[in-house]
């Protein structure tokens, strides 16, 4: 599994963090682990029609200043998880902004495994 994520947002709305969706014919996460600054909580993935799944987890509740969010996708029947993404988010009023790009080693290439690269 390989998560990819940024911010996103509606326009009146709070931003969200959201991932790339994993294709229909992919192995499909179970949830998400998403780790706010040191807090852990599972996050049940959406569904789009196609029966692709995603994480779209709202970040209305996070005060002003700088944040480190952990996300990891998780599939519980099959036991296995995604390497764990590390991003710090910055917050200041209504004003959002992902402060850390993907390192080098957070690319991965395609492969039997991985359908995809981890990108901005």
């Amino acid at each position: 599994m390989l998560i990819l994520f940024g911010l996103s947002s509606s326009v009146g709305a709070s931003p969200f963090l959201e991932c790339d969706p994993y294709g229909p014919d992919s192995l499909q996460p179970t949830a998400f682990e998403v780790t706010v600054n040191g807090r852990s909580e599972r996050v049940a993935p959406l569904t789009h029609p196609d029966g692709s799944a995603y994480l779209r987890y709202d970040l209305k509740d996070l005060s002003d200043g700088e944040h480190t969010i952990k996300v990891k996708a998780l599939n519980d029947v099959g036991r296995t998880e995604s390497v764990e993404v590390i991003r710090k988010v910055q917050r200041r009023g209504e004003v959002f902004s992902l402060l850390s790009a993907p390192e080098a080693k957070d690319v991965i290439a395609p492969s039997r495994s991985y359908r995809g690269y981890i990108k901005q």
